[in-house]
């Protein structure tokens, strides 16, 4: 199906619908690149961020992830089960675990994060340094306007400005 074909409708002209294709394209394709390495995007962001911020929280993680608690709690146990993640209760709190990579975990991070960019450079090749960077910028907007829970501005729904 061309892009923007009249194949597609009244859908050819709506943003959603492109980014919901382009979402389920690019997140098979992320799938894909980390089945050899047993890891699912969900975990390998989990990690990353872990790794990122080491002695995060749970509640940070479920923030920063847009998981519901009751969904990262199993997510959790699985890494820390597979011995990729270990907790430890905060020194300030000791009912808030602060979660750390094992060893294991962060040898393996360089050779997940050279897959991921394998999967980026593949999938998002097509599009140009500059276009790239005009696409998270764009991206980055409609998520802060979403997350602060502001009404989307006229401009951004209309693409004007």
């Amino acid at each position: 199906m061309e892009t923007g074909s009249s194949k597609c409708g009244g859908l050819g002209g709506l943003l959603g619908y492109h980014l919901r294709r382009a979402s389920a394209a690019v997140m098979t394709d992320f799938s894909n690149e980390l089945s050899g390495v047993a890891l699912r995007p969900v975990q390998f962001a989990i990690l990353s961020l872990i790794a990122d911020n080491d002695g995060t929280s749970q509640t940070e993680l479920c923030r920063e992830l847009n998981v519901q608690k009751t969904n990262m709690v199993p997510l959790v146990a699985e890494l820390e089960r597979r011995g990729l993640l270990a907790r430890k209760a905060a020194p300030s709190d000791r009912r808030v675990q602060l979660l750390t990579l094992t060893g294991r975990a962060h040898r393996e991070m360089p050779a997940w994060r050279a897959l991921v960019a394998r999967h980026e450079e593949r999938f998002f090749g097509p599009l140009t340094a500059p276009e790239r960077a005009q696409l998270l910028t764009l991206l980055d907007k409609l998520w802060a306007a979403e997350e602060n829970g502001e009404p989307m501005p006229d401009k951004v729904l209309t693409g004007a400005g």
